[in-house]
């Protein structure tokens, strides 16, 4: 019998939501540096998939995207429906009149966002 003790994974988080927050401000400002061509659906996707690899904070749970916790929050501030099949990062990006509102006005979203999460 080993005196080894037994591997435990402890998953630390990597980035912190307030270091978070400062990417996305990052990337609702340039875009561009962050996808190829520096859409809306492009720098949601960036973001995701940042989140993904890099990040498990205190707003994360089971869902398949470390975002949907704060897309559900937001359809929900909103008052739609999210029982419906339509909702989604188009209904957000709809809610403005374009990518560059809707990059203005996101890292407001998140701040309060992760305010209520406290």
């Amino acid at each position: 019998m080993s005196n080894k003790k037994p591997y435990v994974y402890v998953n630390y988080p990597f980035i912190t939501p307030d270091e978070f927050m400062e990417l996305l401000y990052a990337v609702c400002e340039k875009p561009t540096n962050y996808s190829p061509t520096g859409t809306f659906y492009e720098s949601v996707a960036f973001l995701d998939g940042y989140a993904k690899g890099r990040i498990k904070p205190k707003f994360s749970g089971e869902a398949h995207s470390e975002l949907l916790p704060f897309l559900v929050w937001i359809l929900t501030k909103w008052d739609i429906d999210i029982n419906k099949p339509s909702w989604g990062w188009k209904t957000v990006r709809e809610h403005y009149s374009s990518d560059q509102e809707t990059f203005e006005n996101l890292p407001k979203l998140f701040r309060e966002f992760l305010e209520t999460q406290e």
